[in-house]
């Protein structure tokens, strides 16, 4: 009989990981809805429908793991006892396996399939083992997930008031692309954002034009913090580089590298143009998609693809980078059919190298928000790593927590 429940469990496993990707979204459509209230949406709905448990267990705060071991299947220990009281408080280990264990320190395949679910949940790697990072997510109390589910409400209403029937939406946190056509995912791909020092920021906007083989303008303040000290330290770095400088106010005027006065330009970097051109070395790749906001943000191509391997994909200095950028192209055919008559013109532009603007003829709104949770339609509760720090502290008395609460919606 257990083998049977360990194999039952192993396919929820299964299906959750399918459904990270392709079942995050059921809004139906807004029309259906017949209402813009958040509540009336799926999405909104699961994940309020939880909220109800992580109150009561606030209420009772669930075991901590006081334990600095790493747990694993065949273990005996103490510690595995109080694992598998926080696992069945958040309703992750089986609720046979909760009501009528055999031994409670003995840390069995239920257990492992359990914390393997715990980890999936929480972004981690799945691998059943309980070590240090493992063990810091389990600490979290539930009056902290509480508050975490009662600021993603409020970031989940915002993103459902401004979507239309076909967007691009971004989400930092879990590091993926989700192109939306009738309120359904009908491409998911994964993207490089923003390290924490230079992140990724929250934009509603709309992408107006795609550049094909772009010259790299470097925004200021990549110049200052890179590009400007790597070309004092070495007088061949623009050139191996492809970068080329320009005076400001002689922007037609191209300016020899090694004539340049770096400690004048260091002072005063706006009085001065780097740029790179186009071609296999940009940074920019060879396509890039542009919509209005202040932080000079866009999705672009990237020559470094092997980063995109990386669980945790926080290599940008703030704009998006597409791992496959034309099979997004080819996608963003179905939400605007004028791109399918501009593909003569795409591959010609992209085989000579010259720089083209491709401008659409209607903009398609894009979102690039900052949600760390979320229940998927097999009614798992997903928490994704806040690697922003921006999901608000627990106040630490009532009074300052009625305050910090979001405004009811």
């Amino acid at each position: 009989m257990m083998q049977k429940d360990n194999k039952m469990h192993n396919l929820q496993l299964k299906k959750i990981k399918i459904g990270l990707l392709l079942s995050l979204f059921s809004f139906t459509t807004l029309a259906q809805a017949e209402a813009d209230s958040p509540s009336s949406i799926p999405a909104y709905q699961r994940l309020q429908k939880k909220l109800a448990l992580y109150q009561q267990a606030a209420q009772a705060p669930w075991s901590r793991l006081e334990t600095n071991q790493v747990l694993s299947v065949g273990m005996q220990d103490p510690a595995v006892a109080v694992l598998r009281q926080r696992l069945c408080a958040s309703e992750d280990l089986d609720e046979n396996a909760c009501t009528r264990p055999t031994n409670p320190n003995d840390f069995d395949e239920q257990v492992e399939d359990a914390v393997a679910l715990f980890q999936e949940r929480h972004g981690l790697n799945d691998d059943g083992v309980v070590g240090a990072a493992t063990r810091q997510a389990l600490n979290v109390s539930a009056a902290e997930r509480l508050h975490q589910i009662q600021f993603n409400l409020q970031r989940w209403s915002r993103l459902i008031s401004l979507a239309n029937p076909a967007y691009i939406w971004i989400n930092v946190p879990d590091h993926r692309l989700r192109l939306i056509k009738d309120h359904h995912a009908i491409l998911t791909a994964r993207v490089i954002v923003g390290k924490p020092s230079r992140p990724t920021p929250e934009i509603n906007s709309h992408v107006t034009r795609i550049v094909l083989n772009p010259y790299w303008t470097v925004p200021p303040g990549i110049a200052r913090r890179d590009v400007i000290p790597k070309a004092m330290r070495d007088p061949n770095y623009l050139q191996r580089s492809h970068i080329r400088i320009y005076a400001r106010n002689q922007v037609n005027k191209e300016l020899d590298p090694q004539a340049v006065d770096w400690l004048a330009v260091k002072k005063n970097p706006g009085a001065y143009i780097l740029r790179q051109d186009p071609g296999p070395h940009n940074s920019l790749g060879q396509i890039k998609f542009e919509f209005a906001n202040r932080h000079l943000v866009y999705l672009h191509d990237t020559p470094s693809k092997a980063l995109f391997d990386a669980d945790r994909r926080l290599f940008s200095s703030g704009c998006v980078r597409l791992e496959d950028p034309f099979e997004f192209l080819e996608a963003l055919e179905a939400i605007d059919p004028t791109l399918q008559e501009a593909a003569p013109r795409i591959e010609a532009a992209l085989e000579s190298g010259r720089t083209t603007v491709i401008n659409l003829k209607k903009p398609i709104p894009i979102h690039l928000t900052y949600i760390t949770a979320w229940v998927d339609k097999n009614d798992v509760l997903h928490f994704w790593d806040d690697v922003y720090g921006r999901d608000p502290v627990l106040p630490a008395n009532k009074e300052q927590l009625a305050n910090d609460l979001p405004e009811p919606i």
